[in-house]
């Protein structure tokens, strides 16, 4: 079982509202498998069973070794408690969001460039972008043209 990435508005990506149907409705996940809405207790059963992890998916042992260290330095709990720092610590709270920003980017551009990993599947490797997540605390990021990020409120 893995997160299938959002499709507009926050739907699933495989449903094809114009036809009101599921894309890979024969091949889907056990979640989609497993839920029924109006009895939901097989879907938590399917839910609460092992998953899969990035190791099991993941074959080329130099990209496993890229997404565990994107995992170790840009931890999402990280993101969240200095951005609940900033009113406390003001420029150093803002400064360490955007090393975290900046090594999340500079990771999934280096995956890409070097690697030749289609950026549509940097979600699976890396989650989603801090960048984009981060607007959900109120913040934006605007990528300037020497390279460098600024933070600011939406």
């Amino acid at each position: 079982m893995i997160k299938i990435r959002e499709g507009e508005n926050g739907g699933c990506v495989c449903y094809d509202p114009a036809k009101r149907a599921c894309t890979i409705y024969s091949h889907r996940p056990a979640e989609c498998v497993a839920l029924f809405c109006e009895d939901t207790s097989r879907f938590f059963e399917v839910y609460d069973t092992p998953r899969l992890t990035r190791n099991d998916i993941i074959r080329e042992p130099s990209l496993l070794r890229l997404v565990e260290e994107q995992e170790l330095k840009c931890p999402y709990g990280n993101l969240v408690e200095w951005i609940s720092r900033i009113k406390s610590e003001g420029e150093r709270a803002v400064n360490r969001i955007i090393q975290l920003l900046r090594f999340d980017y500079d990771m999934r551009r280096l995956v890409n460039e070097r690697l030749g990993v289609p950026p549509s599947h940097m979600d699976l490797l890396f989650g989603r972008p801090m960048m984009e997540t981060i607007g959900a605390f109120g913040l934006k990021v605007v990528k300037e043209p020497d390279g460098s990020f600024l933070l600011t409120t939406k």
